[in-house]
């Protein structure tokens, strides 16, 4: 054997080589993200990280302090007002180096479905197809281009790294680490709540025979802290229920078809809307409701064979209960459907997708490469953007107005005025108003919101301003950008660095 094929046999160059693939997928596919600006929540998240005091007990207090108007609802105190805390201590307010920061949290999150999935199947080409399928679903684009989704990303990041802790440790240091890392997960984002169903999961359907015994002892402590967690937020909602936003609430249903109607609607948001030709969008609830029920006996089914000793089904009993389980935090949520809701669920369909192709027998690994090599052939042919939901559109868009208007705020400044006002709407709102975020960006002036029904007269030293002064084009300077993160928006294909 000659020294090229010796070193593509070696188990760890093709695990690098695995990694390499996950990873150059994202910085190919996604590299656009570090040409975008902040937008919407991340506005807010930075004024509430901008007030942290850390280095005492007194800051840590004031980080895990629930913040009003929602209050514990919407407890996220690690993957919002902390990681935007650390991207300013990393990069300041340099919007490329917080998405490209952003991005690696994703590789890391494909990474460790790779390792899941590599250890459920004891197969590295099913680990590896099984993270490209995650990598690849379109639900994830929203979170990528959106600091604020890390509530959602960052919450992944904890629950998958759990679920691989459990697969790749035993004894003390698995119920302590898996202890640890629940209580993690619950300060990262009410999603981590799937955790313990997840890790019961893999002691059923993992690669490993567990002994019932020990399996109750490791889970008994992550049980009993979700279920204090589960306890405290539901006495919280009923005391004080979540202020409404545009028909919008936290509130909890226990509507059954509803909830399986959701579960199909997020499976769509899983695989490639290219491939479904639209069917994310137009299959209405009717068809949601099916693919859900579908969902549903094939969890069943898989499990049942499973349990029953037919081993090649046990990929897809894993994968299929998975995507279930991930999506249990988010199922009773009636008002609130966004499809980056699929950070861990996106885990459980990918290996499950995987699963189905072992079905087929020896041929398992030609029929899953084709399927993979038609996704990526077909979303290459199509374009990045024909995959992604009208949310992450108007998170890009939103974006670019706000830098915009914070453009013409500094223009302003400049031109030695002491004040701007400016029109009240949904971008200018999230941006100039609680948030202040001229203030991030010097020259920083008074920024005033008015009814843009009632323009204001002219005063001595104030701009009004209409509509902003300048238009920014993907590729264009933002507010913060610093010259060391240069060669990150050259190599995306901006013109200035």
């Amino acid at each position: 054997m000659n020294l090229f094929a010796k070193l593509r046999d070696a188990p760890r160059v093709r695990t690098l080589a695995a990694l390499a693939t996950i990873a150059g997928y994202y910085i190919v596919w996604f590299r656009s993200c570090v040409l975008t600006f902040f937008s919407f929540d991340d506005f807010r998240i930075m004024r509430d990280a901008a007030t942290l005091q850390m280095g005492s007990l007194a800051g840590a207090a004031q980080l895990l302090r629930p913040r009003l108007p929602n209050g514990f609802s919407t407890y996220r105190p690690l993957s919002q007002k902390g990681y935007f805390y650390l991207l300013h201590q990393l990069f300041g307010y340099d919007a490329s180096a917080c998405h490209a920061f952003q991005l690696l949290i994703c590789v890391l999150n494909a990474t460790l479905v790779f390792g899941i999935a590599r250890r459920v199947s004891g197969s590295m080409l099913a680990g590896l197809l099984g993270a490209i399928l995650y990598a690849a679903a379109p639900g994830h684009v929203t979170a990528i281009y959106w600091l604020a989704a890390f509530s959602m990303t960052g919450s992944a990041l904890v629950v998958l790294a759990t679920v691989y802790f459990w697969l790749t440790t035993g004894g003390v240091k698995r119920t302590v680490g898996c202890s640890i890392l629940q209580v993690v997960g619950l300060l990262t984002g009410e999603y981590a709540v799937a955790i313990p169903v997840l890790l019961a999961i893999a002691a059923v359907f993992g690669p490993r025979h567990e002994d019932r015994h020990r399996v109750m002892r490791d889970l008994t402590a992550p049980v009993l802290i979700v279920a204090g967690y589960i306890g405290a937020k539901l006495y919280y909602v009923a005391k004080y229920p979540p202020m409404v936003i545009r028909g919008l609430s936290y509130n909890p249903t226990f509507d059954a078809l509803g909830w399986v109607a959701r579960l199909g609607h997020y499976a769509t948001a899983c695989f490639s809307a290219s491939m479904w030709a639209g069917a994310s969008t137009g299959l209405g609830t009717g068809g949601f409701l099916v693919v859900g029920v579908t969902a549903i006996v094939l969890t069943g089914l898989a499990g049942w064979q499973t349990l029953r000793g037919r081993s090649q089904w046990r990929l897809l009993a894993f994968g299929s209960s998975a995507f279930v389980a991930g999506l249990l935090p988010v199922l009773p949520l009636r008002d609130q459907f966004a499809n980056y809701y699929i950070g861990t669920a996106a885990m459980g369909s990918a290996l499950a997708a995987v699963g189905v192709c072992q079905l087929v027998g020896d041929s398992w690994r030609r029929v899953a490469v084709a399927m993979v090599a038609m996704l990526l052939v077909v979303d290459m042919c199509v374009g990045p953007w024909a995959r992604v939901d009208p949310r992450a559109k108007l998170i890009v868009g939103m974006g670019t107005r706000s830098a915009e208007w914070i453009v013409s705020v500094q223009a302003a400044a400049r031109f030695g005025f002491s004040g701007v006002l400016v029109p009240q709407d949904p971008v200018t709102g999230s941006t100039f108003g609680e948030a202040k975020a001229e203030e991030f960006f010097p020259p920083a002036i008074a920024v005033t919101l008015y009814d843009p029904a009632r323009p204001p007269e002219r005063a001595p030293g104030k701009a009004v301003l209409h509509k902003p002064m300048v238009e920014i084009q993907l590729g264009n300077p933002l507010p913060g950008w610093q010259q060391r993160w240069g060669w990150l928006r050259r190599y995306a294909g901006a013109d200035h660095g």
